[in-house]
């Protein structure tokens, strides 16, 4: 026996004051002394030490009463520590160390320590590494003093822990209940997966509705597009058609006009005032409209703030009724456990007087037995001075006798376990054979199978890290996206204002405006024949500012192509009574020479000759230039610098500040704006693709690590069932080698001991003879000492079996006053609980009443608050209003004058309208072409004749531009009636329908999970009822046997309380004495109890042998035979398992290899004597 006890070691532990060293051997340890001279304190240590967190148990109130407490003489210590010393040669304890020390260490502030080795270690780690090993707290090894007969008083749910600590299942149960939390671990995953896969599922239902409609829009939109350029083609046709038909008509019908040119002007001047009135009021009423939308959103939200008071103080309301009804409650429940608790204690007042006259009674009764016992003890002193011969000589004999018996079965004993050892070593011999071949199989398996998830564990940790790249590759790249599109939006918002600016024709003068817009108009005489200077001049990147300074006098100048363009305006302009524009003809420029001086602004525009016309003679100076340098260095040219100034010929010097309305600074930003949005487009479009790819790379890594993890999981799983197995397959086999290694050494023993015993025998025959003969001489004296004796010893079991019964209803009554008392205690802990319920539900009725009124004196501000907004949003109203009247009259006025304006324009124009009809018509039909050319190829950037290639296809056109234009206007509202139209729907749609696909194929994974669990569950409950059935029949074949020997006789049995599963099961003990029939081993005697649990412990210990047992004054209920029986047994397991016996019994001490006295030589300090005894390997008393 490899796993032995060989030291223990105490220091302040109970009456240990001094550091205190017991060494066991691999026998029998005696520990003897007094009583109360701390024997008991050694069981108690090694219970101690191993774990044990029950102060009761170690017969304290609390767990520091363990430390030493002083004496008179001594001062108490602040720390107990107690150290056991293992052997662990043969490697049955799960360390890589031959010998384990484990120490415990408790300091009086409640600090516990637990150490290895003396190295830390949790209390968890001690009981995992004493798991089925026979040793621990609540090992079966260990039976203190009064309780041995505890395992009989166990229920069966109790008694069958020592049962599974004996099968070696502990360790499979330990594994099925984390086995258990996995499973309820997949199940929450289950859920949760299944929780998001219905949220999916939501969200799915609600993105089919968004792609639905995204996908008629799309239909909508391309089916307009197609109507659209259809429309253009028919107006096409129909535009040539009647430029076909004008063109026969054209004819000379033009006539010279003069008219009223004062009037017209007047009322022109008149409309600029008033147009510049209109200016200042519509600036002002914009002012007062912002103020107008800051007031009524601040009312907005002071409305908001008292709904969200009112609501809060409603939520409160409805709180406080809520804890009224919990205090109703409570008060009811009350007043119900008060009638409980009247009744109760009426009863236990009736319990309370019944126990107190069953104890008098008992006390009246134990008297009685007292003086019945004096005398018996009188009679036997008499009894035992007058024939102490005899006795001495009955002693020889019976000691004679019961060796002889003992000899005689000791010897039938070992032949029958030669024989059984010999069949063992033959099963053991083959069972290592086998362990070892199937282990060399599991073990290959097991290396390939390590070396596959190691592979596997490298390839998961690439995912994971790839997996992380990715993420922060589109983290980065979504930070990107967002910032240009940002920055997109910003630029079209931008190219959007300055657009406006230019349709309206902001920087022009009301002339040049008048001029332009008629030349947009198709139906005016000047339609196409007019351009702003700006669209002619070009500058290069970086050279704009220089354009426009050097351009400023020109800014409003409009350009004709011809002379008789010019003439065409000059007449229109005269005939409208125009004023205040400026304009060019490229017809009547000068041909100037490409060439300029060397730092011309020409180099820095595209070339054309009113580039060359304009900007000839404009140089660019350095920044480090005055403008004294500049008028001596260029003295007959216009200067411009960097630093802001320009000098022009006539050598004034212009200092200008830039705005929007400067037409060329305005078209360089717009042409500069359209290409930065190009590219930034471009930059989205390939950014969005990335991020596509990205995300889809992402997904495709995410799902091959999952499936890898899952794989890994799978295998780790199949490598620890291997392993399992392999480790498993080596215990057997070692186990295996150690019983036939144990075997032999039992057989070599046993054949010894049959030639002793032989030898023993026939010296204990002839001894006998002796004895008998001498013995029979006095037998017939002392048969008449017995016959009293016995008589009074009969008596006195009469009475004792009296005290016994009174005892029995005794305890009772007293267990039902215990029950009573602990009931109302119960309900004095639930009275409590009740206060404090109740005054938390008052705290916190109290403070819902102080909210109510903190949100009421709240409401009470907003509402004052709100009454200033409303009369501040009435004031701002009434100026808003009045601003309007003034806005709505300088309308009036504009319009008036504009009445007048077209009435004197309609005399003038009443006379040329023979004249211009006809090329009027033309013109507009060639403007109207020439329009619908433009709008064509600036929206979908075709020609016309393309457009019909495309429309030659179509089929179920309108036929005529009507319907074509009915059918637009229907499909323009269906588009602009669809809403906000989730365009990204469609993909996030797809994309949520496959991340439902894959929480499926998750969820499918989790049941797999589960089932492999269970899986496992079910194998550990196979080997754990296996494993359990058969150490429980060869206990119970054991106990059986056990039984009979230490009870001469009488019948046993251990037997399954009713459950379905053998692992749920109690154990239930049926034991009947020799001569009895018991209904219930709780009836049986204190030394019947002993000798049964006996049988039991060491039936147990048969079957599985622990490293040590501690048997704390076990024989203090047995009598001499009893006795005898006991250390006989004890006896026969020497050679598997190391006792250490505290006994007052000689007998019992008789046994021991070594005896260890405890006494005290100090008062309350315990001290240890060692003495080592000389014996045969056949103890003889």
């Amino acid at each position: 026996m490899a796993q032995r006890l060989k030291k223990l070691e105490l220091l302040g532990f109970k009456s240990f004051a001094d550091k205190t060293s017991l060494t066991f051997s691999p026998g029998i340890t005696g520990v003897v002394g007094p009583n109360g001279c701390g024997k008991s304190n050694i069981a108690d240590a090694f219970r101690w030490v191993l774990g044990e967190q029950s102060a009761k148990s170690m017969r304290g109130a609390k767990m520091p009463d363990v430390i030493f407490s002083g004496t008179s003489n001594r001062s108490p210590l602040n720390f107990a520590e107690v150290t056991i010393t293992l052997c662990n040669e043969d490697g049955q304890l799960p360390v890589k160390y031959n010998e384990v020390a484990i120490t415990r260490r408790l300091h009086r502030s409640g600090e516990s320590e637990y150490l290895l080795n003396r190295h830390a270690v949790r209390l968890k780690d001690l009981q995992d590494l004493f798991l089925d090993a026979g040793v621990g707290k609540n090992a079966f090894a260990i039976f203190e003093q009064g309780k041995i007969d505890q395992v009989i008083q166990y229920s069966p749910l109790e008694r069958r822990y020592i049962f599974e600590d004996a099968a070696g299942i502990l360790r499979f149960l330990q594994r099925k209940r984390d086995a258990l939390k996995k499973l309820e671990q997949v199940d929450q995953n289950i859920s949760r997966a299944k929780d998001i896969h219905q949220e999916v599922e939501k969200q799915i239902a609600l993105l089919e509705a968004q792609a639905a409609k995204a996908r008629i829009y799309k239909e909508n939109k391309t089916r307009f597009d197609l109507l659209e350029k259809h429309l253009f083609v028919l107006k096409w046709d129909n535009l040539q058609q009647r430029h076909s038909e004008t063109t026969n008509k054209e004819g000379d019908h033009r006539q010279h006009l003069a008219q009223a040119t004062n009037f017209l002007e007047k009322w022109q001047t008149q409309l600029q005032e008033a147009k510049a009135l209109l200016e200042k009021n519509e600036k002002a009423l914009r002012q007062k409209n912002e103020e107008l939308f800051a007031t009524r959103s601040k009312k907005e939200i002071k409305t908001r703030e008292r709904q969200s008071q009112a609501e809060r103080l409603k939520e409160t309301n409805l709180k406080e009724k809520r804890w009224q009804q919990e205090l109703e409650s409570l008060t009811i429940k009350r007043q119900a456990r008060q009638t409980e608790r009247k009744t109760a204690q009426q009863q236990y007042q009736q319990l309370e007087k019944l126990v107190n006259e069953y104890g008098t009674a008992l006390q009246t009764q134990r008297e009685q037995n007292r003086i019945l016992e004096e005398a018996v003890s009188a009679l036997r002193e008499k009894h035992q001075v007058s024939q102490q011969e005899r006795i001495k000589l009955v002693q020889r004999e019976n000691q004679c006798d019961s060796e002889l018996k003992q000899n005689a079965i000791r010897q039938e004993t070992l032949h029958e376990r030669r024989e059984a050892l010999q069949v063992q070593k033959k099963k053991a011999i083959s069972q290592i054979e086998e362990s070892q071949t199937l282990a060399q199989k599991k073990k290959q398996e097991l290396d390939a199978g390590n070396q596959a998830i190691d592979t596997q564990k490298k390839q998961l940790i690439q995912f994971n890290e790839q997996f992380q790249n990715i993420t922060k590759d589109l983290q980065t790249t979504r930070k990107s996206l967002d910032t240009l599109q940002q920055e997109t939006a910003e630029t079209k918002a931008r190219q959007k204002v300055l657009t406006r600016l230019r349709d309206e024709k902001e920087g022009f003068s009301t002339g040049s405006k008048r001029l332009l817009q008629e030349s947009t108009n198709v139906k005016s005489p000047l339609n196409g024949l007019l351009k702003g200077l700006y669209e002619f001049i070009i500058p290069q990147s970086g050279s704009e500012t220089a354009l426009a300074d050097a351009l400023r006098p020109y800014s409003q100048t409009l350009v004709v192509q011809t002379q008789t363009d010019l003439e065409k305006v000059l007449e229109y302009a005269h005939a409208q009574k125009l004023k205040d524009f400026s304009l060019i003809c490229l017809e009547n420029l000068p041909k100037h020479s490409s060439e300029a001086v060397a730092d011309s602004l020409l180099h820095h525009v595209v070339d054309h000759v009113l580039s060359r016309h304009f900007l000839r003679n404009v140089c660019i100076v350095s920044a480090d230039q005055n403008v004294k340098t500049s008028l001596q260095s260029h003295p007959q040219q216009l200067v411009w610098s960097p630093n802001g100034y320009f000098l022009d010929h006539h050598r004034v010097l212009f200092y200008a500040t830039q705005s929007e309305n400067n037409v060329f600074l305005r078209e360089a930003e717009l042409k500069a704006l359209e290409k930065k949005i190009e590219t930034l487009e471009s930059d989205r479009q390939i950014l969005e693709a990335t991020l596509k790819h990205g995300y889809q790379q992402r997904d495709r890594v995410d799902a091959d690590r999952i499936n890898l993890d899952k794989t890994i999981r799978r295998d780790e799983m199949k490598v620890m069932e291997v392993n399992f197995h392999v480790q498993r397959l080596n215990s057997d086999v070692e186990k295996a080698r150690q019983e036939e290694k144990q075997l032999t050494q039992d057989t070599q023993n046993i054949d010894a001991n049959l030639a002793k015993i032989a030898t023993a025998l026939t010296e204990l025959t002839q001894q006998h003879q002796e004895v008998k003969t001498a013995a029979a001489a006095i037998l017939k004296k002392c048969d008449e000492y017995q016959h009293g004796f016995d008589t009074e010893m009969a008596r006195l079991k009469q009475e004792r079996d009296r005290l016994q019964e009174k005892e029995t209803a005794y305890r009772k009554a007293s267990d039902d006053h215990k029950k009573l008392q602990h009931q109302l205690h119960i309900l004095e802990v639930q009275d409590g609980e009740s206060d404090q319920q109740e005054r938390r539900l008052h705290e916190e009725i109290k403070h819902s009443s102080e909210l109510q009124a903190q949100l009421q004196s709240q409401g009470s501000q907003v509402d004052q608050n709100l009454q200033e907004v409303e009369q501040l949003l009435e004031k701002t109203s009434s100026e808003n209003s009045q601003l309007e009247q003034e806005v709505q009259k300088s309308k009036t006025a504009i319009e008036t004058c504009d009445g007048k304006i077209q009435e004197a324009r309609g005399r003038l124009t009443k006379a040329e309208e023979e004249r211009h009809r006809t090329d009027l018509q033309k013109t507009q039909l060639q403007s109207s072409l020439m329009t619908i050319a433009n709008d064509l190829q600036e929206r979908y950037q075709l020609q016309i004749d393309e457009v019909r290639g495309q429309l030659s296809h179509e089929e179920k056109l309108p036929p005529s531009m009507e319907q074509a234009e009915r059918q637009l206007r229907s499909l323009r509202s269906d588009i602009e009636n669809a809403g906000d139209i989730n365009m990204t729907s469609i993909e996030e749609c797809d994309k949520n329908k496959t991340r439902h696909e894959f929480l499926m194929q998750q969820i499918g994974d989790l049941d797999g999970s589960k089932k492999e669990l269970i899986e496992i569950i079910t194998e550990l409950d196979t080997e754990s009822r296996k494993l359990f059935k058969d150490t429980f029949n060869q206990v119970c074949a054991n106990f059986k046997k056990n039984f009979k020997i230490l009870f001469n006789g009488g019948e046993a049995d251990l037997q399954f309380t009713e459950a379905a599963d053998i692992l749920e099961a109690g154990i239930e003990i049926i034991a009947k004495p020799p001569g009895k029939q018991m209904r219930s081993i709780s009836l049986m005697s204190g030394g019947e109890k002993c000798l049964t649990a006996m049988a039991l412990l060491f039936a147990i210990f048969e079957v599985k042998p622990a490293p040590f047992c501690i048997l704390d004054e076990i024989d203090a209920p047995l009598d001499d035979s009893n006795v005898e029986r006991f250390v006989n047994v004890v006896k026969q397991f020497i050679d598997r398992c190391q006792f250490i016996i505290i006994t007052h019994n000689k007998r019992t001490m008789t046994i021991a290899d070594v005896l260890c006295g405890v006494s005290m030589q100090e008062r309350g300090v315990s001290k240890l004597l060692t003495m080592e005894l000389a014996q045969h390997a056949n103890a003889k008393v």
